[in-house]
């Protein structure tokens, strides 16, 4: 018999992944932070407002989708949805028109993992109905 308290695996992934996302956008806040007058001084372009500003909302965006998971929110499925789906298109927005000094080293394999992720996101909680 299906115990509805427990939740499924995949389920478990998800919130991990989600969570390890918002460790790193948390990270890029805290970094950017205390780094922020060498940043200046360098200038870093798009500088170090745009990595604090963005570091901070992913993280905040993250960690609220990984506590509707684990609350079991009603829409706890939308905002992973608009969480990862926001996240993805903004990386790549970031990393082709945002970022210009970056290599364009890996880019099918990054949009491969992208996909892949997105896909798996998706799909876990389109699944998942409690």
């Amino acid at each position: 018999m299906h115990d509805p308290a427990k939740r499924p695996f995949y389920l478990w992934v998800l919130i991990v992944l989600l969570a390890l996302f918002g460790l790193n956008s948390t990270l890029r806040l805290a970094a950017t932070l205390r780094a922020w007058e060498a940043l200046d001084a360098f200038g870093t372009q798009p500088g170090p407002l745009y990595l604090a500003v963005n570091g901070g909302i992913f993280a905040l965006a993250f960690l609220l989708a990984v506590t509707a998971l684990l609350l079991r929110w009603r829409v706890a499925a939308w905002i992973v949805r608009g969480a990862v789906v926001v996240f993805a298109l903004w990386y790549w927005v970031d990393r082709l028109a945002l970022s210009p000094g970056r290599p364009a080293e890996n880019i099918p394999f990054l949009a491969c993992l992208t996909a892949f992720l997105l896909l798996f996101s998706l799909t876990a909680v389109w699944v998942w109905r409690e």
